[in-house]
């Protein structure tokens, strides 16, 4: 098994079976099981990510646990979150105390709402007064 540990350091990618971040700026993780621990990473890639107390761009797991951390997107077949935030939340199942600002029932609302605005405007557009 190939294994890889970064502590306190500022590398552009990491990766191995089993890899953790502690205390560092990753430019991109990937790996079969991931830790990431007080830290930045701009994309994970993982079978199983756990990441508590950082930031991340993106993090994409089959099973992706966050506590107190940060992602602009994250998608996952199995998220589970512990008080953290996620602008974009892609996941069929998703549990813990979830702080979401875009999911993809909004995502859904907001291309209907747009569709029939649309809709809206060129059917008043058409009428002649």
């Amino acid at each position: 098994m190939h294994e890889a540990g970064i502590r306190q350091s500022k590398v552009e990618h990491v990766s191995g079976e089993s890899v953790e971040v502690a205390q560092s700026a990753v430019g991109t993780v990937s790996g079969s099981v991931v830790s990431i621990r007080q830290s930045l990473a701009r994309q994970v890639t993982a079978e199983r990510a756990t990441v508590s107390q950082s930031s991340m761009a993106a993090a994409r797991a089959q099973r992706l646990e966050l506590r107190g951390s940060a992602a602009f997107l994250a998608i996952g077949r199995d998220v589970s979150m512990e008080g953290g935030r996620v602008f974009f939340l892609l996941s069929p199942r998703v549990s813990g105390q979830v702080a979401a600002t875009f999911t993809l029932p909004a995502a859904f609302a907001m291309g209907l709402g747009f569709v029939l605005g649309r809709a809206l405007l060129r059917m008043l557009g058409s009428l002649r007064l």
